[in-house]
């Protein structure tokens, strides 16, 4: 950022209270949007359509009695009168209505969201069918969404991953893992990075548990350690979530003693020994429960443990066997044994009064090499690849850098993720913020474009960076309705 502008007065702010209270609706930042809508009453005589807005966004996250009352205080609870061809009031009125077990309401609305399933503005009848339906509906929206309604946010996508796992197969742990995984897929679309911001995640798991499915929460939180790179905040969870110690002791305790008893016999029948720990182990994986989890659970998480993400190539492989041989390594491999054998065969031709040490040294020369050729073609292959992963991350900031420093303020209302940051410190000027001061958020502060002098309200949380676009500080309009609920 560069020089810090004078503070623009409260009253200036009312026209970027509505544009920023519009673009957090668009990115579905409940926490944000309450607040600005909430400012926004207390700055002007709220319209039907900032009421309606406070409505539904009490309704998505989770209080439609609150949301109710809210419309009964203000005089907005009549219900659509034809739910064939419906209001947006009278949508969200019966969505409330919905929401604290209203059935006749709750039947308008699905009537009304099928009437307006294809036109443009149908997404907005989906959100309140998610906030207010029964669960079957309720995950069917939440699906619908991100992936045929392209609303793809941190809310849908997080939503969209209950749902999914709320939905696994419970009696086939490849069906019930294969779902896991999808789920865990879905957070890759979003803007900014589950290592930078793990909150959809979390808050997907929050609402298996609320859901009293502690199983899938735990699952879903596997998947997601298994498939990313560590993240602090996952793991914690997923520590909480998992058995007592209690159950763990008591599952040591019983792996412990079995193989106490097993390792002596197995090592008695050497050969046939090994064979049958390998089948006895894979007995135990596939027939023993882990703590906390029934069987089909088991197996999904120990299917899951198999995932890893490799930092290097930045994709997740697997320690089953399905991971192709690199041809590298094999070359490598191939090179070693070669050299092994010339440097092998004739040390034991060179020791003919000892062939057992001549043998040893010659097993060990191809040996030695073979591994040693892998090893080093395996070294080769993955500083090869390392060096390419960092010139595509210094090739991506590059290119960030230089379209941080252009003017995009007249192209987008909303900038998420690490171009936010550098948007902000190589575009954007400071503002006092002086005049937030009646804005219940913490951590936010006042920038404005150089070009087109739109404000931009900017919010800080952890590593993320969200830029909401106002309006420019001298610009006059109207007292307009917020264009928050306003589609039908």
């Amino acid at each position: 950022m560069t020089s810090l502008s004078e503070a623009p007065a409260t009253a200036d702010l009312t026209p970027s209270v509505s544009q920023w209270a519009a673009a957090a609706d668009d990115l579905d930042l409940l926490e944000d949007l309450d607040a600005l809508l909430a400012w926004l009453v207390a700055l002007r005589a709220p319209s039907d359509g900032v009421l309606l807005g406070q409505a539904r966004s009490l309704l998505l996250r989770g209080h439609p009695d609150r949301a109710l009352a809210h419309l009964v205080a203000a005089g907005l609870d009549a219900p659509c009168e034809d739910p064939g061809r419906p209001t947006w009031r009278g949508a969200v009125a019966d969505a409330c209505r919905a929401g604290t077990g209203d059935l006749a309401a709750y039947t308008r609305l699905l009537s009304a969201t099928a009437a307006v399933s294809q036109s443009a503005d149908g997404w907005q009848l989906t959100y309140l069918l998610a906030g207010a339906g029964r669960q079957p509906e309720c995950d069917a929206a939440w699906i619908d969404l991100p992936t045929a309604r392209n609303r793809v946010t941190a809310l849908t996508v997080s939503r969209y991953a209950v749902a999914k796992t709320s939905a696994r197969d419970r009696l086939d742990s490849v069906a019930a893992t294969t779902a896991v995984v999808r789920a865990v897929e879905a957070f890759d679309a979003l803007a900014v990075p589950l290592v930078a911001d793990p909150a959809p995640a979390l808050a997907a798991a929050a609402e298996l548990v609320r859901r009293d499915d502690r199983s899938g929460a735990r699952l879903l939180l596997e998947a997601v350690t298994h498939r990313h790179p560590p993240i602090a905040a996952v793991t914690t969870a997923l520590r909480e979530l998992d058995a007592t110690a209690s159950e763990h002791r008591r599952y040591r305790r019983r792996k412990g003693a079995v193989i106490a008893v097993a390792a002596p016999v197995f090592l008695y029948l050497t050969v046939f020994g090994l064979i049958a720990g390998h089948v006895a182990m894979g007995a135990w994986r596939r027939r023993v429960r882990l703590p906390g989890l029934d069987l089909v659970e088991s197996q999904a998480s120990r299917i899951l443990s198999r995932q890893r993400y490799d930092p290097v190539t930045d994709q997740v492989v697997t320690s089953d066997g399905q991971t192709r041989v690199d041809g590298v390594d094999a070359l490598g491999a191939v090179l070693g044994l070669f050299a092994g054998a010339l440097v092998g065969v004739p040390a034991n031709q060179a020791l003919p009064d000892h062939p057992v040490i001549g043998l040893c040294v010659a097993l060990g020369a191809v040996l030695g090499l073979g591994v040693a050729g892998w090893a080093g073609a395996r070294e080769l292959r993955v500083a090869h690849a390392r060096r390419r992963r960092d010139r595509r991350a210094a090739a991506a900031g590059r290119a960030r850098l230089s379209e941080a420093s252009k003017c995009s303020c007249w192209q987008t209302n909303v900038v998420v993720g690490p171009f936010a940051r550098s948007y902000l410190d190589l575009h954007l000027t400071s503002q006092s913020a002086g005049g937030l001061a009646g804005l219940a958020l913490s951590d936010v502060s006042l920038a404005a474009c150089p070009t087109t002098g739109h404000l931009w309200l900017v919010r800080y949380g952890g590593d993320r960076t969200t830029l909401l676009r106002g309006a420019p500080p001298e610009q006059a309009q109207p007292d307009s309705d917020l264009p928050v609920g306003l589609y039908l």
